[in-house]
């Protein structure tokens, strides 16, 4: 049994009755589950992407003077350790009176 990749109605979970319907229905619970599980995720991971672009400029803004060269400097440009290596730390070690 084939079914159309694009156009095949996997249904949503947890979202009623009507809407849970799905057209794998014919292939057991399990692949019907399976595949809700697999369009959850799928649009959390895209959810996630767009919360993080914000996060991303700030990091590479971050350190100008770094040029990108490599995927090491790439790396070091889109983590947060960009930001805790930065020169206006507010916290340094001269600063902490040890008692």
């Amino acid at each position: 049994m084939k079914f159309p990749i694009c156009s095949t109605d996997t249904g949503n979970m947890g979202c009623g009755e009507s809407q849970s319907k799905s057209d794998l229905q014919s292939l057991g619970l399990g692949m019907v589950i399976y595949f809700k599980v697999l369009k959850a995720y799928g649009i959390l991971f895209f959810v996630l992407i767009l919360l993080n672009i914000p996060l991303y400029y700030i990091y590479t803004s971050n350190h100008p003077e770094f040029k990108v060269t490599s995927y090491k400097d790439a790396l070091f440009k889109t983590t947060i350790g960009n930001i805790g290596s930065s020169k206006n730390n507010f916290l340094t070690l001269s600063s902490l009176q040890l008692s």
